[in-house]
Formats: structure tokens, C-alpha cells, sequence
């Protein structure tokens, strides 16, 4: 017969072979690999033996039990082989195989039945019988097993159930070989998978790359949102973000809501006074009726033309209005009260209104003389009662103004006010150097030349020249002054009484007051108890006097445990309920400090040494300053990083970090910069400091509100709202 059989390796072949007793006549070999095939092609001839067509029944001689010695019952009856699906005549004997095995039965016939019903006996199960070996049958069965035909020994695969494997050479072997070439295949459609995905990632890397690129140098860079020229707008005009598409602006026009979205003015409410005309705008222009602007979550309130007005920013109709007497001298927010201060013809008039509620308090205090406001000079100069002037005027000898070295103030204290008065109580003026000497060897020589060091040599002439006019020595305020604070408008009036050297200045915190003098800062609650009273390092500088205090420029931070104070030359910081000191950190020209939520302090500085503070007036040219941004621990004082770019304002909202710094790395000693109409705004990463955009901005920016990702920059009567993308 022709076997053909397909080994493990892959190799397929085919001969012509007689068996013997139904199995090869010799071993096999596969013709590619060498492995042993003769199992397999015993196998293929047993499945070609098995089918092949039936043969007639063979009669085999069956043992029969005897009868059961019970009378009462019947024998059982015979049992016989299944009979094949064509029942075929009974022959005696097989036609020969092409096996030397040959197998013989003979019919049995069963005994005649009695007259009475058999009972039928369940056949047992038919079970399988094991193939003969070469050699002999080996075969034993009961005599109630039913006999099956001879079938030659087909071995199952390996992995068949219930039959043992071969343990032979070649099966391990060819056991091997097939676990090596599934591992293969298994491995091919891992690779497959692994490029599959492969495939899929490099489709969304170069998908994220793009959408990175874009979001860097076009999603997260600043764009005009909303633009409002000055023709529509006017002097004095203030404009904040009451929502990320909403801005509030208040002019000399009025006041108006508009949507950024849509481009047009939701609503616009007049509030000019009566009698107003074309000299409206030169009012705004020179300060002398300014506006002032404050939203809330729920409300817009604006001090404008004579009137404090309260507006519904849904429909812009006013809610309240409220008379103010004549100039409004402070516009103060602190904690959940606004208070606004006036003066008119000597009077000071001071309105206090909760915010939440809108209750309101006011009082009216004396009459001031005239002198108390303006000082006359000599000639037709003017200057502003400060006690400073007036102690200088005193000590010049014009005992016209003698009476007048006393001075008061009325300023917001949070939900009350307060009347700070100051009285000279000792006078003491010293004469404090703030240039170098001339240096011994003058640039001017015959070895150096103005193209050879330029800054060096035009440094060293304006600083003669300063010299010869008498600059070399300035006079120092550090007399004594005797400070007297009372608190109004609140329930139980209290009064704080103290004595400091120096110009006083007040300011007012959240919880706390502060009065600085030239080199001291005295701490008081809101009841008028004194906390501490500390010596600065340095001295604080001009703080611009009390008339003209401003807090947005108060060189002072106070936060929910901790108050930030800043000299010339140092950054303290302090425990807000004792005053006591925590750490310090030096740093010349402090200009701007904020705090968050997360320990982090971020501070406008500058490179100045220390020797610039004592020489405030030495000129140099070569090294001049420059503006630092950096950030600090708030519990240790320590530097966590510094920005590349220096600032001198900082705005902190959400978690947005954004500076500002005019055009021009370096700042001048004498209060001066070298901005040329043009201002930078960064974007900081709160982390690490790195600037994620940078906008140069043409002009001199007025006002800057931020509201999240939105800025609204106030120039020149314009008003332009920037937007970028977040993540």
C-alpha cells in the first residue's frame, strides 16, 4: 500500500510499503531531519486497515454461565455481538489478510427460551479492548462483554487523554521539535502583535508631537481676546475681568459691562454729573476726579463723579448710590469692607461699607486750618503739608509755619477707621554721606580714552559734577515723633499712643496695623494692642508720607500666619500673632512680594550690593543692576529657584504666575529706569521659574488686572484683553 505522512519539520513524503502483522517491516526515517516516523506510519496503516470495507461476521466461541441455581428464575438470555449495519451471512471462515494474524469465531446459538417472559438483563457497557501485541492475542473478556472486531493499534497524538505517552527517544524528540515550532509560531504572533501596537504608538506619538508643538508656540502663546481703542474709551480709565468673558470698564463716560465673546457692550450706565461737558476728560486726565472700581461676586462698585455707586452687573442698573463730599483721597478694600475717604474744604469724611450686607457707616470729622493741606514756601512754591516739610520749614527758621508741626490723617482700618495724629517731639537732622569720595586717580589720564571705557569715564564726570554741587551729603530724618492712633466708627473707641524716629507712616492689614518710621516698624492689632515693636537692618526709604499712601505699594504682606516686611535691604518675615521674628533674607531694592497656598513666597528684586544703599546717590554706568525674580520657602526663608528674566511687579491668580518689567534689564540707583515706552509680561512656572511665554507689549502699561488665564492691560485710555490656552 502507498503511506504518505507529513513529518513534524514540515517535510511531506510519500512510499509504497507491504506490511507485516499491520505494522512496518523495518524502521522509518524522515528523508530531511533524520527523525524516527516508524509510530506514525504504523499508525497510518492501522487508519487504512480500519477502513476498510466490512467483513462477514466471524463466529467465536462464547462461554456461557450456568443456569442459576434458582428455579424460579429463568436463564439469562444470550448475549451477542452487535450485529454490523448489513447483516451478511454467516461464513465460516475470514478471507485471508494481508496480516499473518488471523482471528476466527464460531457462532453460538443460545438454548431455547422457556414458555415463560425472559427477563431482560441490561447489557454492560461496551469497553475498549487494547490492541493485540505481535506475537499472540493477550485478549480476556467476561463472557457478557460484547466482542468487538479487531482493530489495529492506531497511537493518538501525544496530547490525547487517557492514553499513555510514548517515552521513547524519538517521541521525546519529536515532542521537542513540535514544542520548538509552536513556541515559533507563538513567537511570530507576539512580534506581530508587538508591531501592531508599535504601529499604533508612533501614529499617536507623531499625533501628540504636533498637538505639542502647537499647543508651544501657538495654543499656550498670549493672543488678543478683546480690544477697546482709546477713542471709545478716556483718561482714568479702570477696566477688570468680572468673569473669563466678561470685563467691567469705568471712564469718564461711565461705566460699562462688556462681552468679550460677542465684541459688543452688554450694558452702559451714565455717571456723569450734572454740569459736565468737554473739561470732564481733563479732570480724568490730571487726577483731580479719578475713578475708583471693585467687583464682588455679586456686585460692581464704582466711586465715580461724586458718588459711590453699587451696580447689578446683569442689567447694570444702580442698587444703591451713595454721596461722597468732595475728593476722594483712599478707595480702600480690606477683608469684607470698602472704605472711602474724602476731604473737602478742611473736612475729612470717611464711609464705611460692609460688602456683603451694604450697611454703611460715616462720620464727618473737623475742620482742619487751610495750612494743614498746602504749605506756602518761598515764592509761589507749593508742597503738601507732610510732617517732613513742615519740620524742614520750622527748622529754616519761618516761625509762620512753627504752629503747624503737627499733621493728622484719616485712613480705613478694615471695618473701621482711624485717626492717626503725629506730633514732632524731638527734632534731630544728621548729615549722612551718599557718594564715595573722588577716587584718587582719575580715569581722565593718558592711558585711558572715552572709546577705551566710555561708561567708566561719563560715570566719574556725573559724579563730580553731583559732588561739586553739593550731593555728596544728605540730611536724614530721625527725630521723634509721637504717634496717636484712635479708632472710629467702631464700638468702643480705643487709643494706641507711642513714639518712633523718623517719619511715621501708617498702613493697615487685614488684622493688623503698622506704623514705620526710619529704620523701626511697630506692629498693633485691630484693638489697639501693641504686638511688637522691631529694628529694621536698613532703613525703609521714602515710603511717599502719609497723604500720600498707597497700598498697593505698602512694602508689607500679610498672610494667614505670617507678615512679610521689606526694607531697603532685607526681606523679614514675621509670626503675625507675636511678632516675632522667623528668618530673613537679604535683597537689595525689594519692589513686589506675593504669597500662595503652597508655601511659596516670589519676590521682585535686584543684583544691588548692599554699598548701594548707603551710596543711594553714587552714579555708575558700568555694572548697573539689574531686576531678579526668584522664589522662597515660606517656612525657611530659603531660594528655591530665580527666573532668568528680573521683574519688578508680580501677579499671582489661580495657578497662573505672571510678571511684568519695563523695557531694559538694569535699574539706575536713582529711582529711575531705562524703559522706552515698551514693557515685558511673562508667564512663570510656579515650580521652577521657567517662562513659558514672553509678550512685548508697546506702550506704558497703566493698569494690569489678571483673572486666570485672562489679562486685561489698561495703556493710554485703551484697554486689550489677552487669552492663551491651559492645560
Amino acid at each position: 500500500m502507498q503511506i504518505k505522512l507529513l513529518c513534524s519539520c514540515g517535510t511531506k513524503f510519500a512510499f509504497d510499503v507491504e506490511p507485516v502483522d499491520g505494522r512496518m517491516p523495518a524502521p522509518l526515517l524522515c528523508p530531511s531531519c533524520q527523525l524516527e516516523c516508524t509510530e506514525y506510519a504504523n499508525a497510518y496503516i492501522a487508519q487504512v486497515l480500519a477502513v476498510t470495507p466490512p467483513v462477514p461476521s466471524i463466529k467465536v466461541p462464547v462461554f456461557t454461565p450456568p443456569p442459576s441455581p434458582s428455579p424460579a428464575l429463568p436463564p439469562p438470555p444470550p448475549v451477542t455481538a452487535p450485529a454490523p449495519a448489513l447483516a451478511p451471512a454467516p461464513v465460516a471462515e475470514a478471507p485471508a489478510l494481508s496480516s499473518k494474524l488471523r482471528v476466527t469465531r464460531t457462532a453460538h446459538t443460545p438454548p431455547a427460551a422457556p414458555a415463560a417472559p425472559a427477563i431482560a438483563t441490561p447489557a454492560e457497557p461496551t469497553k475498549p479492548v487494547a490492541a493485540p501485541k505481535p506475537g499472540g492475542l493477550g485478549v480476556s473478556r467476561k463472557a457478557s462483554e460484547p466482542v468487538a472486531p479487531p482493530a489495529a493499534a492506531t497511537p493518538p497524538p501525544p496530547s490525547a487523554e487517557g492514553v499513555p505517552e510514548d517515552d521513547s527517544f524519538a517521541a521525546r524528540r519529536a515532542k521537542r521539535l513540535a514544542e520548538a515550532q509552536g513556541k515559533q509560531v507563538a513567537t511570530h504572533q507576539e512580534w506581530g502583535k508587538t508591531l501592531r501596537v508599535i504601529r499604533v504608538a508612533s501614529v499617536l506619538l507623531i499625533i501628540f508631537i504636533g498637538v505639542a508643538g502647537w499647543y508651544s508656540f501657538i495654543g499656550s502663546a498670549p493672543a488678543t481676546y478683546y480690544y477697546l481703542p482709546s477713542s471709545e474709551g478716556s483718561y482714568g480709565t479702570v477696566a477688570k475681568l468680572f468673569s473669563p468673558d466678561e470685563l467691567v470698564v469705568a471712564n469718564g463716560k461711565g461705566i460699562s459691562l462688556h462681552d468679550l465673546k460677542s465684541g459688543q457692550p452688554r450694558w452702559t450706565t451714565t455717571t456723569k454729573s450734572e454740569g459736565g461737558g468737554e473739561d470732564d476728560d481733563n479732570r480724568y486726565r490730571y487726577g483731580s476726579d479719578a475713578t475708583y472700581l471693585h467687583l464682588t461676586d455679586k456686585d460692581i462698585w464704582a466711586a465715580q463723579n461724586g458718588k459711590l455707586h453699587q451696580l447689578d452687573p446683569l442689567t447694570g442698573k444702580a442698587q444703591k448710590q451713595i454721596p461722597i463730599n468732595g475728593q476722594v483721597t483712599e478707595f480702600a478694600v480690606l477683608d469684607k469692607n470698602l472704605t472711602v475717604v474724602s476731604q473737602s474744604r478742611g473736612q475729612h469724611h470717611v464711609m464705611v461699607v460692609n460688602l456683603a450686607t451694604g450697611d454703611t457707616k460715616t462720620e464727618t470729622f473737623g475742620t482742619a486750618p487751610k495750612e494743614k493741606i498746602v504749605a506756602q514756601v518761598k515764592g509761589n512754591e507749593q508742597r503738601p503739608a507732610t510732617s517732613g516739610n513742615l519740620l524742614k520749614q520750622e527748622l529754616e527758621g519761618d516761625d509762620e509755619f512753627s504752629a503747624f508741626s503737627k499733621n493728622t490723617l484719616y485712613a480705613s482700618a478694615g471695618d473701621h477707621a482711624v485717626r492717626v495724629d503725629i506730633k514732632i517731639t524731638e527734632t534731630n537732622f544728621t548729615r549722612v554721606k551718599v557718594m564715595r569720595d573722588a577716587p584718587k586717580q582719575s580715569k581722565l589720564n593718558s592711558k585711558t580714552s572715552i572709546m577705551s571705557n566710555p561708561l567708566g569715564i561719563a560715570g566719574e564726570v556725573f559724579n563730580d559734577i553731583k559732588r561739586s554741587d553739593g550731593g555728596q551729603f544728605q540730611s536724614v530724618d530721625m527725630s521723634t515723633y509721637q504717634v496717636i492712633i484712635s479708632r472710629r466708627l467702631k464700638d468702643g473707641e480705643s487709643v494706641w499712643q507711642g513714639e518712633i524716629k523718623g517719619e511715621p507712616t501708617y498702613y493697615s492689614g487685614k488684622t493688623v496695623d503698622l506704623v514705620v518710621g526710619h529704620q523701626d516698624v511697630i506692629i498693633l492689632s485691630k484693638a489697639n494692642k501693641l504686638i511688637a515693636q522691631k529694628r529694621l537692618n536698613f532703613p525703609t526709604g521714602e515710603m511717599g508720607g502719609l497723604a500720600f499712601r498707597r497700598e498697593e505699594n505698602a512694602p508689607f504682606l500679610e498672610t494667614a500666619d505670617t507678615l512679610y516686611f521689606w526694607d531697603k535691604g532685607t526681606l523679614t518675615a514675621f509670626a503675625l500673632a507675636t511678632g516675632e521674628k522667623r528668618w530673613e533674607f537679604e535683597n537689595v531694592g525689594i519692589t513686589s512680594v506675593v504669597a500662595d497656598d503652597n508655601d511659596g513666597v516670589y519676590v521682585c528684586g535686584t543684583t544691588a550690593t548692599t554699598d548701594s544703599i548707603q551710596f543711594s546717590e553714587e552714579v555708575s554706568l558700568e555694572n548697573r543692576p539689574r531686576t531678579q525674580f526668584f522664589k522662597l520657602d515660606a517656612r525657611s526663608g530659603k531660594k528655591e529657584w530665580e527666573c532668568k528674566e528680573g521683574s519688578k511687579d508680580v501677579y499671582l491668580t489661580g495657578k497662573f504666575l505672571y510678571t511684568t518689567r519695563p523695557a531694559g534689564s538694569t535699574l539706575g540707583m536713582m529711582g529711575g529706569d531705562d524703559s522706552a515706552g515698551r514693557t515685558f509680561i511673562h508667564r512663570v512656572n510656579p515650580r521652577n521659574g521657567k517662562i513659558e511665554w514672553e509678550l512685548e507689549y508697546k506702550g506704558d502699561i497703566d493698569r494690569i488686572h489678571v483673572f486666570l488665564n485672562r489679562l486685561a492691560i489698561t495703556s493710554d485710555g485703551e484697554v486689550k484683553v489677552l487669552k492663551f490656552l491651559s492645560l
